[in-house]
């Protein structure tokens, strides 16, 4: 499973994955999660994204997702904040 975080707070959710044995992608806002979703070779299957983000919102990137029909269909979670 691959799981793209966008989002600041990381450590946690790193750990977590890698326990897991999860492929974690993490970016730290929206620009680079389009840009990876858009150029990435391998599907990713969950989106987790803070709704804080430097520049705009977490809901604002989603609404940016849903408008692409080859993006949309990709799970998305949004959180306000990740604690460990």
């Amino acid at each position: 499973m691959t799981i793209l975080y966008i989002g600041n707070s990381t450590e946690s959710f790193e750990q977590t994955a890698s326990e897991k044995n999860i492929n974690l992608i993490a970016v730290s806002n929206s620009i680079e999660g389009v840009q990876l979703l858009k150029s990435e070779d391998r599907p990713i299957d969950v989106i987790i994204c803070d709704f804080n983000l430097p520049g705009n919102t977490g809901v604002y990137l989603y609404d940016v997702i849903q408008s692409d029909p080859s993006l949309k269909v990709t799970p998305f979670i949004l959180v306000s904040e990740l604690y460990s």
